[in-house]
């Protein structure tokens, strides 16, 4: 919706209902005596006119075939939802996305409501408000208006700090709104309609099909309808590119609220496939090692289940067996001798040998591709063949390291691709390797999901089928899905949630700490970095405990070496937090 005016379609629904309203008792889908009052005087000067009435209705069927009738069913449709709602005992209503909604004029018995809530974007509030105003009933005492952009604000922190009470029996109106709001927006609200209503609340609820809102229906009137929206600023073209959800206008759906929660899956001891939905705080960079730009957290735990390392680790540092079975060092320790699993194959049927293990390790040493990592494994020369299950990795000198180097797990380069893919040039965004799961699609923008490896090599223990990685940026959006059930698994870093889920009996929360500190890389060939007493300063001046602490909230531990707590580096003599001191140094620099 552009912000700058309220919303024109919400006029035209309204519109459309004092168009209906005129027709006679018996022929007309729905009454709305009040909703003339919120037109402009052109639009006025429609409904009064039988003439201009006839050829509004006929332009709008020519355009957009079936939705005025769609639209008008709508309305009744929730009018006797919310009826049945009042008579089992609701005891407030909030209507999301109200635009000239005119129920709390029109239905006396929501007079005998507790609360009534209107949401809507501030632009369309300020002029309902507006009109109320001129009406002879003026503006509703029982009803609080709010003004909310679904896209960058929080329901929740607008209902509650307008007096919702949550635990309430409640009844959420969602009209003609979903198909404008991106996919995390609707996950948040539904999150929040879950967790802070009381059983035997409701919700209902309109939306499209997904293939009226990616485009790819192509019948008349889908077409017409989203050439028609994007005539009035309000376009679904942009959830083509992935940033929407399903939810529109054709379809109305009525839910019970029970308890207050949806049930997770469950996953412990479930009979049948199971699909496993985790929320990533970003979407990933990609799988392939000399293209990707960037490997976080969850682009590694979903690397792990498609793509496999030569080894594993045990707590004690010890080699444990994975494509490579055996690693063996000369007497001077300049070459490792690896000996690799036989019978395995790629996921699209390549089989691994040694040839493959050759041609990644030889593509990152490569000086020509580039590759980011190279520094990681600097006294590493070559890797060549000694047979088809043998390879050999030639040092420059002994270097005790090497084994745990083939076991890192935030390194892409550990991982062996399969040759095929990376010679297609496919292995970016649809990663090939041997692991138990196989990519199956990535969605730019809302997902990425693989599926369990029928052929894999070794044992997958349950009977976990799917995995699908969520892309929710947002840590409150993505704490909420955990708990209405959406998502059954979620990274968070944020230590005000991850103290909730601390506290939360509903919650299993796992911990643990990531290899390594946060790093400010100084440039010190320029001033005033270039003099030690100033980057002495800054190091002091530096309050990490209050930062834990504030920010954190302790859920972080401090770090005083590059390597966090993963390795003992003794007293590694890291400045604490002394403004005085800085100072004196800054004055000493002059």
């Amino acid at each position: 919706m552009k912000t700058h005016r309220s919303s024109q379609t919400a006029e035209n629904i309204a519109l459309l209902r004092a168009i209906e309203s005129t027709r006679p008792a018996g022929d007309r889908i729905c009454f709305d005596p009040w909703a003339r009052h919120f037109l402009s005087e052109a639009l006025a000067t429609i409904v009064d006119s039988p003439v201009l009435r006839a050829q509004l209705m006929a332009t709008w069927e020519v355009f957009t075939p079936g939705v005025c009738g769609a639209v008008l069913m709508r309305s009744d449709f929730i009018d006797r939802c919310l009826q049945a709602a009042i008579e089992a005992g609701i005891e407030q209503l909030v209507n999301l996305g109200a635009g000239f909604d005119t129920r709390a004029l029109r239905l006396k018995a929501l007079g005998n409501l507790g609360r009534i809530f209107e949401i809507d974007h501030p632009a369309t509030q300020s002029v309902k408000i507006d009109k109320l105003r001129r009406l002879s009933t003026g503006i509703p005492s029982h009803v609080t208006y709010i003004g909310i952009d679904f896209e960058t604000e929080h329901l929740s922190e607008k209902l509650l700090k307008n007096g919702y009470t949550p635990k309430t029996r409640s009844f959420f109106i969602w009209e003609g709104v979903t198909y404008y709001i991106p996919a995390a927006a609707v996950e948040a609200t539904l999150a929040f309609i879950v967790n802070q209503s009381a059983a035997g609340s409701g919700l209902v609820f309109d939306y499209f099909s997904p293939e009226v809102v990616n485009g790819t229906c192509r019948r008349t009137e889908a077409v017409r309808l989203k050439a028609g929206l994007k005539r009035f600023g309000e376009s679904m073209e942009r959830f083509r590119k992935g940033k929407g959800i399903m939810f529109g206008l054709v379809v109305c759906m009525a839910i019970t609220i029970v308890g207050g929660s949806v049930i997770r899956p469950p996953v412990a001891g479930a009979k049948g496939p199971i699909t496993l939905t985790l929320a990533t705080e970003n979407e990933f960079a990609g799988f392939d090692a000399i293209q990707v730009r960037g490997f976080a957290i969850c682009d590694a735990i979903a690397n792990h289940a498609i793509q496999e390392r030569l080894f594993d680790a045990d707590d004690n540092g010890n080699l444990v067996p994975v494509l490579g079975l055996s690693a063996t060092a000369s007497a001077d320790q300049t070459v490792w001798t690896v000996k690799l699993r036989q019978g395995v194959f790629f996921h699209d049927k390549t089989p691994f040998n040694a040839d493959a293990v050759v041609a990644h390790w030889q593509r990152l040493l490569d000086p020509a591709n580039r590759f980011r990592g190279r520094s990681t494994f600097a006294p590493l020369l070559s890797v060549e063949k000694d047979d088809a299950y043998t390879v050999r990795f030639n040092l420059k000198h002994p270097w005790l390291p090497f084994p745990r180097v083939l076991t890192e797990t935030r390194m892409l380069g550990t991982y062996i691709p399969s040759p095929t893919a990376v010679d297609a040039g496919t292995q970016l965004r649809a990663p090939v390797g041997t692991g138990p799961f196989m990519f199956k699609t990535w969605t730019a923008g809302d997902h990425f999901e693989v599926v369990r490896n029928p052929n894999y090599w070794g044992t997958i223990q349950g009977n976990l089928d799917t995995i699908v990685f969520k892309f929710v940026p947002d840590e409150q959006t993505r704490y909420a899905s955990l708990k209405s059930g959406q998502m059954q698994m979620i990274w968070m870093d944020r230590g005000t949630i991850i103290r909730q889920a601390d506290t939360d009996p509903s919650v299993r929360h796992y911990q643990c700490d990531g290899d390594g500190a946060e790093i400010f890389v100084l440039n010190t060939t320029r001033p005033p970095l270039d003099d030690k007493r100033v980057r002495q300063a800054l190091a002091m001046a530096w309050n990490q405990t209050a930062c834990v602490k504030m920010s954190y909230h302790d859920a972080i531990p401090e770090a005083v070496t590059p390597f966090g707590r993963a390795i003992d580096c003794g007293g590694a003599g890291y400045p604490v937090h002394n403004l005085e001191k800085a100072r004196a140094l800054i004055v000493q620099y002059g």
